[in-house]
């Protein structure tokens, strides 16, 4: 898990944050109808990726510290500011009602952005027609007249890359950094371009060379700049020469972004109570930055420090006293303290697991690993479905106690490897509908099923390889998603559904699936 576990706390987002503002009026949505504005385009985010925080000085000074968001369903790229709220981060939209970048060409696909060397923001752009899987393009797909309809299907191969610049800012010379030795690399510690400080940084800690570790100490105690400060402090702890007296010196620091920085690099002393560093610390509950406060308590929970809980329960009584912000570092604990509850019940389970059967133990735990990199995004972490942007549903249905899932492996697997599509259960309707998983491997997929199937309170036999090489090869003709009320009247035979596979077979492989490429349809 994360280090300080996954959290989210209300108001993180701004209230119409979640709404986007394309200018093309296109219907080509996953979901259909419902994810369409009035007079069309895109209604929700539904597509991020590649965002990134720009830190570059060749584009106006405003921008500096913005979130962007890539949003290629939409065809745009929002901007949002971000700011940090007594300890808790906000992102809001910089515009009214519309958004930073955003295209009327149906082809633009931005999916990624970043910093560039030379101060400007670089946007990657799939430059493509169709972005959705082409089990969702096929003929009586609501996608497949949409794409037909704009010409969708015929931009291919198009990729493209763009440098965003401002006429009046000077360009960059061009990097030589390899070249550079670690007492010149530590001078760009203090550039304005985030990403000339994050390259000499890295390359610093690549060589290794302690011999500048008495500059990089006086720069994390004297530069006037508290980036660089901060900058400094970090090298210097990824040299391995991080001492008590320098953090203890920086826990008092001017900035509170450089306290907390402190705080994380002393954690490995707080695991050993260490008394110096313990003293130095303790202040820091009563930080006037709420933020300070909240790194400190869940750096004591994180560690494992036996005053823990006796110096948060003080450091909160003491803030109330002092009327200094309280409701979001108690929050936060909060948060981080049923995840690490969660985790540990989760470590229990499998460790009860692995004594009753090592090799069930050692299926589900990878399937629970592939679950949290490919599941996730529709059915939530908890099994209980992934949340809408507008918070009052799900993206897809629950898995937990779902009769689908714990039915026989013929049921399942005909689910996995081609698709559902709804109305479901009582004429519920979801924005995403179960995709193909007939490009997965089975041994791989098999694991996600078996641990979803004894997960968050479910109770079924593992499904093996095998009983997913069958299915695939009965349904080898299938080109289209099966419907609820189609699989409500198939049967099973009840044998078949009941056997408990070996060991040996749920982690044996069976056929080689061949890579699929993306199509509009069969």
């Amino acid at each position: 898990m994360p280090q300080y576990a996954n959290i989210e706390l209300p108001g993180e987002l701004s209230d119409d944050f979640m709404e986007v503002y394309p200018i093309l009026p296109t219907t080509d949505m996953q979901g259909g109808l419902r994810r369409v504005k009035a007079g069309g385009g895109l209604s929700h985010f539904t597509g991020c990726a590649g965002g990134c925080i720009f830190r570059g000085d060749a584009l106006p000074h405003d921008l500096y510290g913005d979130y962007i968001l890539p949003e290629p369903v939409g065809r745009l790229i929002r901007r949002a500011k971000v700011q940090d709220i007594d300890g808790k981060i906000v992102i809001s939209n910089a515009y009214h009602q519309q958004e930073f970048i955003a295209s009327m060409d149906a082809n633009f696909r931005p999916v990624w952005t970043a910093t560039g060397p030379d101060g400007c923001m670089y946007i990657c752009d799939m430059y493509h027609g169709i972005i959705q899987e082409s089990h969702w393009t096929m003929e009586d797909s609501f996608l497949r007249p949409q794409i037909l309809k704009y010409g969708l299907q015929k931009n291919i191969n198009a990729g493209r890359i763009y440098r965003l610049v401002y006429d009046d800012m000077p360009r960059r010379s061009t990097p030589h950094m390899l070249e550079e030795t670690p007492a010149q690399l530590v001078q760009h510690l203090s550039d304005p371009n985030g990403w000339w400080r994050d390259t000499a940084q890295k390359l610093i800690i690549v060589r290794g060379d302690k011999s500048i570790v008495p500059t990089l100490r006086s720069m994390a105690e004297h530069d006037s700049n508290p980036i660089t400060r901060l900058h400094a402090l970090w090298t210097v702890d990824g040299l391995n020469s991080i001492d008590s007296e320098l953090l203890i010196e920086k826990l008092q620091d001017t900035d509170p972004r450089v306290r907390c920085a402190a705080i994380r690099i002393a954690e490995p002393l707080m695991v050993k109570n260490d008394p110096k560093v313990m003293a130095a610390i303790k202040p820091l509950g009563m930080d006037s930055d709420a933020g300070v406060a909240e790194q400190l308590c869940v750096s004591l929970i994180y560690t494992k420090n036996p005053q823990a809980q006796s110096l948060i329960k003080g450091f909160f009584a003491a803030r109330e006293k002092a009327q200094l912000a309280l409701a979001n570092p108690k929050l936060v604990v909060k948060k981080y303290e049923d995840e690490l509850a969660k985790a540990a019940e989760a470590e229990r389970k499998q460790k009860e697991l692995e004594k009753q059967n090592a090799g069930l133990a050692a299926i589900v735990a990878q399937g629970r690993a592939n679950y949290l990199q490919t599941c996730i995004a529709c059915h939530g972490v908890d099994g209980k479905g992934a949340p809408t942007p507008d918070k009052i549903g799900t993206l897809a249905p629950p898995l937990v106690g779902s009769k689908r899932l714990t039915a026989s492996p013929e049921l399942v697997g005909r689910i996995v490897l081609h698709g559902l599509v709804g109305p479901h259960d009582n004429g519920k309707m979801y924005p995403n509908e179960m995709a193909s998983f007939a490009w997965a491997d089975d041994v791989w997929l098999s694991s996600i099923l078996t641990y979803a199937r004894q997960e968050w309170g479910n109770s079924a036999p593992p499904i093996t390889p095998q009983q997913l090489a069958r299915v695939r090869e009965e349904t080898a003709k299938r080109v289209k998603p099966f419907t609820v009320a189609e699989l409500a009247t198939m049967h099973f035979p009840a044998s078949r559904a009941a056997t408990r596979p070996s060991t040996t077979q749920l982690a044996t492989p069976t056929t080689k699936t061949a890579a699929v490429t993306p199509r509009l349809g069969p």
